[in-house]
């Protein structure tokens, strides 16, 4: 069996969609980020289409999850070079904490543009929720 691409995949998860075939399409996508945890276009299709459907808990479900997929590989990246490279690691981490890029948990401060948007979505969510 041909393995598919991540790209035919998601284009099979929009023709899906064109077809109005939604739960097909949300397990198209949950197949791709479970195969692939950070395909961003396959997290955002679901956060689009839990919107759509108004169910905001699995909307919260998949925004905390994208978000923790990116953050979880950051710290895995992190770590592998760190063991690589432990005496410039100590170094970068000293000088990253003292330029301030990095929070407490010393998680990068500028993450990518795709996360950031990611924690907005899941705040507005969140106070959409306390409100109903």
């Amino acid at each position: 069996m041909v393995r598919e691409s991540h790209k035919s995949l998601m284009e099979k998860g929009l023709q899906l969609e064109k077809q109005h075939e939604t739960e097909k399409a949300i397990q198209q996508y949950l197949d791709i980020v479970k195969k692939d945890p950070l395909n961003a276009a396959a997290y955002n299709r679901l956060m689009v289409l839990y919107r759509k459907q108004k169910a905001p808990r699995k909307e919260m479900s998949i925004i905390t999850e994208a978000i923790k997929a990116y953050e979880d590989n950051v710290k895995a990246e992190q770590t592998a070079w760190a063991k690589q490279n432990r005496k410039a690691a100590s170094i970068s981490r000293e000088l990253v904490k003292a330029l301030g890029l990095t929070d407490k948990k010393g998680m990068p401060v500028n993450q990518p543009a795709q996360v950031v948007t990611w924690k907005r979505r899941k705040e507005n969510l969140q106070q959409k929720l306390a409100h109903h």
